[in-house]
């Protein structure tokens, strides 16, 4: 929808899937956005607008007829929103009752580096802010919920959002936590030095889920978490409709890389595994990231174990000797049943095998698992990573004369391997 130069509407409503263009300035009575969880509605140009009344109207459940009672969804605001007063059920000309009709959260990275636990109860008083990673859980099954932008408040864009680093002293798997939401009326990307991951949670499937940064795209107040090694600015770019993930992962060909999965038919878990040379042995806020668990999940969790915690991200502490890492996996599985294992990885250096009991029971990389999980955790199963030593890997090139040349990895080592004789990267001859 494009708005024209000097136009006036009474008022203008921006589904899900919708995208205003406002490209001259232009004044609307009252604009009403949308967002589901995972979509939103996309404004270009709100520098341009003025605006008497804007609404958001957050669609809970869009897969369904009904919400849930007490069920928590997490959510963000594009603009201030009075807590008593500024929240409607759909359909309803009156104010929705705080603490009987519905109670919020606020994620509070202090209070876990403190506690543990980061939730905390928000306020009847309080002004609901952009930015802020919010929960909502209602008391009857209305599934969409008007939110009211606070008078006199305004309606800008904020690209940028600063991040507490939030020391603790029970230990840095819970120092850094930071909830946020996106503050562009836009879907964005994100950017922040030091950190490879972000953690958003499933509204449908009351389950955390993780990903690389570079691959985020986040839709108009969508909330998410971050952990970060020092205070800091995240950076919010717009992020043009069907532009493609710009990175999987980044890693050195030479050391372990590899993205596993756990599946059921309709949803998959994911967990990270990097790896650096003379890292030291600890969990790292930035390269490691525990994961969030929560309650009883209906779909499959996948994680990893390692510095005495469940992990969704973890990168490997190797050194120039390394030859086999074995990662302990947990598998929990909400019923009985089949499902399958599957690894993507970077590296064609080094064998990826799944243990079972300490038993190798398949080769992963090269086709998809199917295992037999029993409901609630597995603990039996198992990452073996193992460096192919003394193995060529791959043809580079070939000369005029047919003569084939080939590189190999010995010892942490690159090494030519031409006319017989064995070369090191820079062209030496191994005698």
């Amino acid at each position: 929808l494009n708005v024209k130069i000097g136009a006036t509407h009474a008022g203008i409503t921006v589904g899900e899937d919708g995208n205003l263009t406002v490209s001259e300035p232009t004044t609307i009575g009252t604009i009403t956005v949308t967002v589901n969880g995972d979509e939103a509605s996309e404004i270009t140009g709100v520098e341009n607008l003025t605006v008497t009344n804007a609404e958001m109207i957050l669609r809970l459940e869009p897969n369904k007829a009904n919400a849930t009672p007490n069920k928590w969804y997490a959510f963000g605001v594009p603009f201030e929103v009075e807590v008593s007063g500024g929240i409607y059920a759909q359909g309803s000309a009156s104010p929705a009752i705080y603490n009987s009709a519905f109670v919020l959260d606020e994620y509070d990275g202090s209070l876990r580096a403190s506690t543990q636990q980061g939730w905390k109860r928000v306020s009847s008083s309080a002004i609901l802010q952009p930015g802020v990673l919010y929960m909502i859980a209602v008391g009857s099954t209305t599934k969409e919920w008007r939110c009211v932008r606070r008078a006199s408040a305004s309606l800008t864009e904020q690209a940028s959002l600063s991040v507490a680093a939030y020391p603790s002293a029970i230990g840095a798997h819970h120092a850094g936590w930071n909830g946020l939401a996106n503050t562009l009326f836009r879907d964005a990307s994100v950017a922040l030095d030091g950190v490879q991951y972000i953690t958003t949670y499933n509204n449908e499937q009351s389950v955390y889920e993780v990903q690389p940064i570079a691959d985020a795209t986040l839709a108009m107040a969508k909330p998410f978490f971050v952990q970060v090694p020092q205070a800091g600015t995240l950076h919010l770019t717009a992020q043009p409709a069907g532009v493609a993930a710009r990175s999987l992962m980044a890693a050195d060909e030479l050391t372990p890389s590899c993205v596993l999965s756990l599946s059921s038919d309709n949803f998959s878990d994911r967990a990270y595994i990097t790896a650096q040379v003379g890292k030291e042995n600890t969990y790292s806020i930035g390269h490691d990231l525990m994961k969030m668990l929560d309650g009883t999940p209906s779909v499959p969790q996948l994680w990893l174990e390692g510095y005495n915690l469940r992990l969704a991200a973890y990168e490997l502490a190797l050194t120039s000797e390394s030859t086999t890492v074995i990662i302990p996996m947990g598998l929990y599985a909400p019923q009985n049943g089949t499902y399958t294992l599957d690894v993507e990885t970077q590296s064609d250096y080094y064998t990826l095998t799944l243990l079972a009991d300490d038993t190798p029971v398949a080769e992963l990389g090269e086709q998809t698992v199917s295992i037999e999980l029993e409901q609630g955790n597995n603990s039996k199963y198992a990452l073996c990573i193992t460096k192919k030593t003394d193995v060529v890997t791959n043809i580079i090139n070939g000369t005029a004369d047919g003569t084939q040349v080939v590189k190999f990895v010995q010892d942490d080592l690159l090494y030519i391997l031409r006319d017989g004789k064995t070369y090191t990267i820079q062209g030496v001859e191994v005698k």
